[in-house]
């Protein structure tokens, strides 16, 4: 008798036999690709100097300790997990910005947790330090830490306290974490650009293309009842990751045309079909609850 489990996955078109294990390292390589993809390659430095940036950057205004991000996470009419991202205050001028990726209960032989957290300033959202944990055991994780004086980035792998692998990156300039990127990209959201931006995935520093418009896109999600008006991002990601089982691809995200530029959904091609991300609800310190035709709006 094999020790192989096995799954069946029915869609309306197609029926598949996979190996459990097989299907687990995809579950995995989606949470960590919807981290990576739409929580980091989406998101863009736009040019500064420009007027444009510089008007748009005014009014956005992402950073609010309490807010809490849900969004469930689907491939065809699978529901693979859910997304939170939580913002609290770490101390005086720092934020601690938290990523959870879990899988579905409903879904057997498999269960992924992926936390990703980092410290971030209203003034600073480039690598200060970064904390990755992508297993059932909470003590196992990767630490990046940015050591601006001797321009390089401290790695540490460690289990159960002990560091089991500690190495360093030389980079002269600023990279971006995930989240990090995200926070600077709700700021920026709108920005008329395409740009190669730097990146911190895997133990290395690659770029990534993207194009940040500032075309606007009515967008439906479960979060709101009605549609909410958004700037569109497009890209293709140019450099290949273990965190990603070795593949690469095009991404679209979309943010809410507003002040606080909520990233409600994200659309990932792979070679089983697209991979969406969508906003499921939403706690924050201004009471958003609802939406008009065009823009989110809150309770007065």
């Amino acid at each position: 008798m094999t020790s192989h489990q096995y799954l069946l996955v029915r869609t309306f078109y197609h029926t598949w036999i996979v190996d459990a294990n097989w299907w687990r390292t995809l579950l995995i390589w989606v949470a960590t690709m919807l981290l990576r993809y739409f929580l980091a390659t989406v998101l863009v430095i736009c040019i500064t100097g420009e007027a444009n940036s510089q008007t748009l950057s005014a009014v956005r205004r992402p950073f609010a300790a309490g807010e809490v991000l849900h969004y469930k996470v689907k491939w065809s009419f699978l529901r693979l997990g859910t997304v939170t991202i939580r913002q609290a205050r770490a101390d005086s001028s720092r934020y601690l910005v938290q990523m959870l990726v879990q899988s579905s209960p409903s879904l057997p032989f498999i269960d992924v947790r992926f936390l990703n957290q980092t410290y971030l300033t209203e003034v600073s959202q480039s690598l200060s330090e970064e904390t990755v944990s992508s297993s059932k055991d909470p003590t196992e994780k990767t630490v990046y830490r940015a050591d601006r004086a001797n321009g390089i980035i401290r790695m540490v792998d460690s289990l159960k306290g002990k560091q089991i692998r500690i190495d360093s990156l030389e980079w002269g300039s600023d990279c971006f974490d995930a989240l990090g990127l995200l926070m600077f990209s709700r700021r920026m959201a709108g920005c008329d650009s395409t740009i190669s931006l730097p990146t911190l995935n895997d133990y290395r520093i690659a770029q990534t293309n993207v194009t940040y418009g500032n075309e606007t896109e009515e967008i439906e999600v479960a979060a709101f009842d009605g549609p909410v008006r958004c700037r569109k991002v497009t890209g293709n990601a140019q450099w290949v990751g273990k965190s990603f089982a070795g593949m690469k691809g095009p991404f679209r995200g979309w943010f809410s045309d507003d002040e606080y530029s909520i990233p409600v959904r994200a659309s990932v091609e792979i070679f089983l079909g697209s991979i969406v991300l969508e906003l499921e609800s939403v706690d924050h310190p201004s009471k958003i609850v609802t939406s008009s035709s065009s823009a989110i709006t809150c309770r007065q």
